[in-house]
C-alpha cells in the first residue's frame, strides 16, 4: 500500500511540502500530533526525499535505497528520543547531513 502525505496532520503535512529540508520540523510536527511510529516516520522522511518514487515503496533489491532508509531511522530515532527527554530537537541534524540526501 502506498503512503499519502495527505493523510498526514496538517502541521506535518505543511512541513513534508516544503521539502526534504524540513523533515526535521515534519518529524516534530508530526510527535506533536502524537504519530510516534518510528517506521512510519523513517518512510515519510524517506518519501521527502524521493518524491520521484510517488511514495512507492522500496522493492527488496533496491540496496542503495534500503540503506538510506535504515539511515534516515537512525536519524528520526535520535529526533523522537530528543523530543521525548526535552531536548532541543534542532541541534542533533547536522547540515551536511541533510544536504547530502537534499533528493
Amino acid at each position: 500500500m502506498a503512503f499519502d502525505p495527505k493523510t498526514l496532520p496538517p502541521g506535518a503535512y505543511a512541513a513534508y511540502r516544503q521539502g526534504p529540508k524540513f523533515w526535521p520540523l515534519m518529524v516534530e510536527k508530526a510527535v506533536q500530533a502524537k504519530i510516534t511510529d518510528i517506521d512510519f516516520l523513517t518512510s515519510v522522511v524517506f518519501y521527502m526525499h524521493h518524491p520521484e518514487r510517488n511514495c512507492r515503496p522500496i522493492a527488496p533489491g533496491e540496496l542503495t535505497m534500503i540503506a538510506q532508509w535504515k539511515s534516515f531511522r537512525v536519524s528520526v530515532m535520535l529526533k523522537v528520543s530528543n523530543r521525548s527527554t526535552g531536548h532541543n530537537m534542532s541541534w542533533d541534524i547536522p547540515n551536511a547531513f541533510i544536504s547530502n540526501y537534499s533528493g
